[in-house]
């Protein structure tokens, strides 16, 4: 709670950033519908109706997250310039009006454009809204307040494949359509409409509801934050290096959350154990989500986000040589906790190192690589299994890739301009 401005000397308001984080919170829950933990559920009750390879339909899975992060890069500087709530209030209803639609369809081809549409929505404006609204509100609890919203995700991707597999279970795979399209639409709609804003200073408030500018003087106090232009930003090798990190780490990540449940089954585990697994990672990557989000306000995020992706590569491999419910459950505790980690401080590294001014355009500009990268890698992993019967020639390059995604953030050192005028939130 912080004084603000018109509430008279001594008033006590609520700071209206954490309103915008509330309706970030509902977004965060709903967005996640299109990814692949849910898409993994429907996996087996799809592929058997319509005869498709797992390669296929990881294929059809990644267009719509290959097209959105072109459309990301577009809506980027819009986003800047005019806020993000009108994008993601768009994105909320073709997500969850495409989605609701998917229950119907009579052919392949239309599975494949309304799957499209949905992830369109989710990663060209939903995504990229949602994180640069949160970021946009705070710097010194800038860490905290991205976790709370990655929480929010994360429990998404936990309550969204079980409320699809109980309506599956009980009315078939269209049901389970039909239930997560209304929900998207009954979560968020309404709150992203009527709650979310541009930046602090459009309401004549500070980022964090600090009385003034975040300041220069005092033992330990946060300086004034620089932003950068993307100009300036590709100018400089952090840049370059995040990027490819981020989109290493990203494509591994996607591929796993579509392919782990299969994976689980092919192992010779029951669907009950596979489940709960899923579950599992989704709600200690919530938690995890969290808990880095504390842990990046005092370990700057060059040092804590590769602590993440490295053990994000040590839960791989124990997926690699998941036999018993109980490594499956270590795989689920381990990756769990740290892909919480790296997904919640994904937002954070980008605005600590570049500032909060074209923090959209910044990150749209990374979205058609890293997109384009994670629709590629669920339909190598499925290929692989096509081809091998088995998923361990994918997952242990991918172990690998985090492990160079990790050295490389490790690489990026803040640029010297942004090192000199701005203190992140550590």
């Amino acid at each position: 709670m912080s004084d603000l401005p018109g509430g008279g000397i001594g008033h006590r308001r609520v700071y209206y950033g954490w309103l915008v984080l509330a309706a970030t919170l509902t977004v965060g829950f709903v967005q996640v519908a299109s990814r692949n933990p849910l898409l993994s559920v429907f996996i087996k009750p799809m592929t058997a109706e319509y005869g498709w390879s797992r390669a296929e339909v990881s294929l059809m899975a990644g267009v719509g997250f290959a097209i959105g992060g072109v459309v990301a890069m577009a809506v980027g500087p819009l986003m800047d310039r005019y806020g993000p709530r009108r994008f993601i209030v768009a994105g909320v209803a073709i997500l969850g009006l495409s989605f609701m639609a998917i229950s119907g369809v009579s052919a392949a081809w239309q599975f494949y454009v309304l799957l499209s549409l949905g992830r369109l929505a989710d990663v060209g404006f939903m995504e990229l809204g949602g994180s640069v609204a949160v970021a946009n509100w705070f710097f010194r609890r800038r860490g905290r307040a991205l976790g709370f919203y990655s929480v929010a995700t994360r429990v998404g991707t936990a309550i969204w494949p079980l409320l699809a597999q109980v309506f599956i279970v009980a009315y078939g795979w269209r049901a389970g359509w039909l239930a997560v399209g209304a929900g998207v639409l009954v979560f968020a709609l309404v709150p992203a409409a009527l709650f979310l804003r541009r930046r602090p200073e459009d309401m004549g408030l500070t980022p964090d509801g600090l009385p003034g500018a975040p300041s220069a003087s005092g033992a330990g106090a946060a300086k004034v934050e620089t932003s950068f232009s993307l100009r300036q930003a590709l100018r400089t090798p952090a840049m370059w290096l995040l990027m490819v990190a981020n989109c290493f780490a990203l494509m591994v990540a996607i591929a796993i959350n579509l392919h782990m449940y299969p994976r689980l089954t092919d192992a010779g585990l029951s669907e009950s154990v596979a489940i709960i697994v899923l579950t599992m990672v989704a709600v200690l990557s919530g938690a995890g989500a969290l808990i880095w989000g504390f842990i990046v306000e005092r370990l700057h995020v060059r040092w804590s986000m590769p602590l993440a992706m490295a053990l994000c590569a040590v839960g791989l491999v124990l997926l690699v040589f998941a036999r018993t419910p109980a490594m499956a459950y270590a795989y689920a505790v381990v990756y769990g906790l740290a892909l919480g980690g790296f997904l919640s401080l994904t937002p954070t590294m980008w605005a600590t190192y570049f500032g909060r001014e074209s923090l959209g355009a910044i990150r749209g500009f990374t979205f058609p690589a890293l997109q384009l990268l994670a629709a590629l890698s669920p339909v190598f992993a499925g290929w692989v299994y096509d081809v091998s019967g088995s998923y361990t020639w994918a997952f242990i390059p991918f172990a690998g890739l985090y492990v160079v995604a990790a050295a490389l953030v490790a690489m990026a050192r803040v640029p010297e301009r942004l090192a000199r005028a701005a203190v992140s939130p550590t």
